[in-house]
């Protein structure tokens, strides 16, 4: 986990929060929130209004904040969209169970479906560089892990290739684009 830590910039409290790497504050007023408030407030309202409606005076609102007060949980936007998608995406399903490899990486990639279809607006947030969130890390850790003893198969390129399916195929169902007939099959 140091190796994350230190891939954080030193003011992303938030990231470092769900790392479990934040030292506690030594000054200031005690803090009546916590970072997974902020983020299930942001889930909550990217669910009901759309990613659109997710701003820092939009969260801050909903929590009873000022969006001055935000900023003791959250630096930027961006952070704040990095602790939504974390949130919304979730950790995997707890077992992968098949008697194949590709019957767990199915039941992985359909799990993964399921949390873009309950969450459409997931696919609207794009990739800018290396995942930092850990919520992504065990999606990955555990298709990895599902096919680590399978020769010839590298875990980790089919886990972003298959995050990226998912993604595109989330966004492409997304009520303002029409999916191609094709792509559901393919991805199945």
């Amino acid at each position: 986990m140091n190796v994350v830590h230190s891939q954080m910039e030193a003011d992303d409290r938030a990231l470092q929060v769900l790392w479990g790497v934040a030292e506690p504050r030594a000054r200031g007023p005690r803090a009546r929130r916590s970072v997974p408030e902020v983020a299930a407030a942001a889930v909550s309202l990217a669910d009901e209004a759309g990613l659109e409606a997710v701003t820092l005076a939009a969260v801050a609102g909903r929590l009873g904040l000022t969006t001055t007060a935000l900023y003791r949980y959250v630096d930027t936007k961006e952070s704040l969209l990095e602790i939504l998608l974390d949130a919304a995406l979730g950790g995997p399903p707890d077992e992968l169970t098949g008697a194949t490899w590709q019957e767990r990486v199915r039941v992985w990639t359909h799990a993964l479906t399921r949390r873009y279809a309950r969450h459409p607006w997931l696919a609207r947030i794009q990739p800018a560089g290396q995942p930092r969130h850990p919520s992504l890390y065990a999606w990955l850790d555990a298709l990895v892990t599902t096919v680590a003893h399978e020769p010839g198969i590298d875990g980790m390129r089919l886990g972003l290739l298959l995050d990226a399916l998912v993604r595109a195929f989330a966004g492409l169902r997304a009520p303002a684009a029409a999916s191609p007939a094709w792509l559901g099959p393919a991805l199945a």
